[in-house]
């Protein structure tokens, strides 16, 4: 019989094409071990928004009663990683007097909730609230201005929120699963938290996420989040773009991306004719490697410059690195291309916390779900008290409650 522990947490990644539940077991010391996974191929959800809340429903409790099956314990509660397709991202500047008084908690606050109502005027639901810079009397950059003085205080937030619509359609398809939500995170932000490091995050740096049908893209600087985006592109159109140019099924189109894909070619490429599963005799479409490789360059470049094209407008420090993720991050030579084609260095963020997990490469597959493991581990015994991340988090003062209880 399944036993429900609880020291457990479930989290919960709905993507485009699969559905990833990850089981794991909290330590004190802000370790963690994954003690089981689910994954299986979404159906029902395109890019990160649910289309067909049956079939999205039966991929959920596929992959969940994997997790559970390897975990050897039931789920009841999950934290779900929100796709950043369906979320929209705002820069909100509050203001408030505080003449004649010390600045307090209080204070904070009250620049939080008016920019949260703010969103909710607008029929959106608050995911992540970020304070991302104090202005005191015209005096920027102040990063606690608590026990300070002046007369008028005002805070930059970015506001991550989902439109209240997208977001209950979530929540019923997820209820009808057998869970309850515990918390709602940004896939973005998980993915940060589980690939950038704490000198990243500060000095400023732009995490591209290649995902198979979403690409979402965020900047974080001075350990914020200051923005985040996505578009509805990604490694599935690299495949439909194969399949189309070639005339061949989408599952031998996936097939030889895995095999031969890459996005600079060589002299050597030139010479190497692809192996391509036809289908049927009569078809010729033979193709070299450096012809196959053009194919896969040309949906990049596409990529790339709608991204540019959304970032033209915020701050050049974040574009002095550059970090991808992503199960299309594997592909060969992206990060030169990349590198080359934007001007800064590149690199690939993989997970920093694997724990119990192995194989590296195919964790970029899991960095959301890890980040959200991540956001939980690190700030659940702050995540209420901080002031700034209480929207929909009423749930987790039980989790507090329980983690006391347990550990202390």
């Amino acid at each position: 019989m399944l036993k429900n522990k609880v020291n457990i947490v479930t989290i919960l990644d709905i993507c485009s094409t699969k559905v990833v539940c990850l089981i794991a077991r909290l330590m004190h010391n802000k370790k963690y071990d994954v003690i089981g996974i689910g994954y299986t191929r979404a159906e029902g959800i395109k890019s990160g928004i649910i289309s067909d809340i049956t079939l999205a429903q039966n991929s959920i409790m596929s992959a969940v009663s994997a997790a559970e099956k390897m975990a050897g314990m039931k789920a009841t509660r999950a934290y779900i990683a929100v796709s950043s397709n369906s979320l929209l991202s705002h820069q909100i500047v509050t203001q408030i007097s505080v003449t004649g008084k010390d600045i307090t908690n209080k204070d904070l606050n009250k620049l939080l909730l008016d920019a949260i109502q703010i969103c909710k005027n607008q029929q959106l639901e608050t995911i992540h609230t970020f304070a991302c810079d104090y202005i005191l009397d015209d005096n920027r950059g102040i990063l606690n201005p608590i026990g300070m003085y002046g007369n008028k205080l005002a805070c930059r937030f970015h506001i991550l929120s989902a439109p209240s619509n997208n977001l209950l359609n979530l929540h019923n398809c997820i209820v009808k699963a057998g869970l309850e939500i515990e918390n709602y995170v940004s896939a973005a932000y998980a993915a940060g938290l589980a690939c950038l490091t704490k000198d990243e995050t500060e000095t400023g740096v732009t995490l591209i996420d290649f995902g198979a049908g979403v690409t979402s893209f965020a900047i974080f600087e001075n350990d914020q989040m200051v923005y985040a985006d996505a578009i509805a592109i990604g490694g599935n159109h690299i495949t439909s773009d194969i399949a189309k140019m070639l005339c061949i099924t989408i599952n031998e189109a996936e097939r030889i991306k895995n095999l031969y894909g890459g996005v600079i070619s060589t002299e050597l490429d030139l010479n190497e004719i692809i192996d391509i599963n036809k289908k049927n005799d009569d078809d010729n479409h033979d193709i070299n490697r450096a012809q196959f490789i053009e194919i896969i360059q040309a949906r990049i470049e596409e990529i790339i410059q709608i991204i540019e094209e959304k970032l033209k407008n915020y701050s050049m420090s974040a574009h002095n690195k550059i970090v991808i993720t992503g199960g299309v991050a594997r592909t060969l030579r992206l990060k030169e291309f990349l590198s080359y084609r934007l001007k800064t260095k590149i690199s690939i963020g993989y997970p920093k916390k694997i724990s119990t997990m192995n194989n590296q490469n195919n964790s970029l597959e899991l960095a959301t779900s890890l980040g959200v493991l991540s956001h939980i581990n690190d700030n659940i015994m702050t995540i209420v008290t901080n002031g700034f991340d209480q929207k929909n988090n009423n749930n987790l003062k039980n989790l507090i409650s329980w983690f006391k209880k347990t550990f202390f």
